[in-house]
Formats: C-alpha cells, sequence, structure tokens
C-alpha cells in the first residue's frame, strides 16, 4: 500500500518530532526526507526512527521512512522504553 514518507518535524503518536538528519537531495514539500536512523526527540521518547522502514525505496542510499514507521527509545523523564509510530509526515509524497 502506498504510504507518505515522513520528514523533518514530522510526528509520533506521542507527539514527539523526528529532527533529522533529513537528505538535502529530497525535499517533500520543502522539507527534507528522513531515513532510517534520523532522530527523534520530545516528551515522551528521545531515540531513533528505524522499524519498518522501505527498503526498496532509498534516500542517499538508505531506506526512506514513512507513515507508520516505529521510532524506538527511552522516555527522557523516567528512562522507560517507548516505541511509537510516526503519524503525521506533513508531506503528499506517496511511495509504493
Amino acid at each position: 500500500m502506498p504510504m507518505p514518507i515522513a520528514v523533518m518535524t514530522s510526528h509520533t503518536g506521542t507527539g514527539d518530532t523526528v529532527v533529522g538528519p533529513g537528505s538535502t537531495k529530497v525535499l517533500c514539500k520543502g522539507k527534507p526526507a528522513v531515513t532510517m536512523g534520523a532522530s527523534v526527540t520530545g516528551a515522551a521518547c528521545v531515540g531513533t526512527a528505524a522499524v519498518n522502514p522501505n527498503p526498496q525505496v532509498l534516500v542517499e542510499n538508505k531506506p526512506v521512512l514513512h507513515l507508520t514507521s516505529q521510532a524506538t527509545g527511552s522516555n527522557p523523564a523516567t528512562g522507560a522504553p517507548v516505541t511509537t509510530p510516526i503519524i503525521d509526515t506533513s508531506a503528499t509524497t506517496i511511495l509504493s
């Protein structure tokens, strides 16, 4: 199923923000596309977005992240492990 790709400033289910690094060569609505290993930061989760990338679509030789990709990390206040999906991509580019 086609999915919107994740870009810098996309949000997770817990309200955290994907902060990059983003691609300097692939922009969606003026925002850099993000790939496997992008950082996520916020009040609920600090970590990386890497689970469920699209292995068939590469940006700068890395799998691109998309809607429903997972961010994993820890809660900065408690240290508890957190896994949350990317739910808002702010982009309309569709990948299949």
